[in-house]
């Protein structure tokens, strides 16, 4: 495999996992978001890589950069929110490590 394509499912898996359980939390607890939100919502974890160079403030910019696009792009309430960002950004950060990451090297 070349290291384009190893590039590009590392990157486009995880994304479409997220998209896909932002999706479904979505309509699971009935949050109002339009289609491009769900696609802005999933990305923001490549923003939080911006800034990878401290570990510490990628940490913190994992969650709270999904958190913000969350809150600004839809009408769910605080409470609800912060969970739902942190069970979303932790249940794919251990698929893609644990489950994924193994199966492209």
């Amino acid at each position: 495999m070349s290291p384009l394509e190893k590039y590009l499912i590392g990157v486009s898996v995880p994304f479409a996992l997220r998209f896909g359980m932002y999706y479904g939390v979505f309509k699971f607890r009935a949050i109002k978001c339009s289609g491009i939100s769900y696609f802005v919502i999933a990305g923001g974890f490549m923003l939080a890589g911006l800034v990878s160079i401290v570990p510490l403030l990628y940490f913190v910019s994992a969650f709270g950069v999904p958190l913000f696009l969350l809150m600004k792009y839809t009408d769910a309430e605080p409470t609800p929110a912060v969970v739902i960002t942190i069970i979303v950004e932790l249940v794919a950060y251990m698929v893609t490590d644990y489950l994924i990451s193994p199966l492209i090297s």
